[in-house]
């Protein structure tokens, strides 16, 4: 669902400005958490970058 809203508001307003762009968010907040990933043991690691993944995922959604 939220592709095709995407698809829509690309359609009739174009690619928003870096600023509000949802997926710009989501790389600058994946970046900012996964900076303290290599503090962890490899499984532990994994574990919290899907945790961290899903949960910037549900807020950008």
């Amino acid at each position: 669902m939220s592709v095709l809203l995407a698809l829509v508001v690309d359609a009739i307003w174009g690619e928003p400005p870096v600023r509000w762009h949802p997926v710009v968010w989501m790389g600058t907040y994946l970046q900012r958490v996964g900076r303290s990933l290599p503090d962890f043991a490899p499984r532990k690691a994994l574990l919290l970058g899907a945790a961290y993944w899903l949960l910037g995922a549900l807020v950008v959604a």
